[in-house]
């Protein structure tokens, strides 16, 4: 079991096989948002839902519908250039690198409401 300093650090707790493995990561460090497993200044893996970019746990949703000609999904799929209805698993799959890592725009609806 790790013991992390309560005060300067915070657990990751990460899912494997094997059980929960926990690790600190400091308490300032923005590295350690998405981060399932910290390295000694970085983070080593990401949570579900998030990829690496930059250094850095940034969420990600796959292009939804995007399969290859096989009919694998983005879960099922390799890694690749090759373009399958104008779009790669390079640039569809959260995996590899692509997918969706920008919220949708929207704004709130603000109307006169009678009290």
């Amino acid at each position: 079991s790790t013991l992390c300093n309560p005060f300067t650090e915070i657990v990751l707790n990460e899912d494997t096989a094997q059980g929960v493995v926990p690790s600190c990561c400091p308490i300032q460090a923005t590295w350690c948002s998405g981060c399932a497993a910290a390295g000694l200044d970085s983070c080593e893996r990401c949570l579900g839902g998030y990829t690496k970019i930059g250094g850095h746990c940034t969420a990600c949703v796959d292009t939804v519908g995007w399969s290859n000609y096989d009919q694998q999904n983005c879960f099922d799929a390799d890694c690749s250039e090759y373009k399958i209805r104008g779009s790669s698993s390079n640039e569809s799959c959260c995996k590899c690198g692509g997918g969706q890592h920008e919220a949708t725009p929207f704004v709130y609806v603000a109307e006169p409401a009678l009290l």
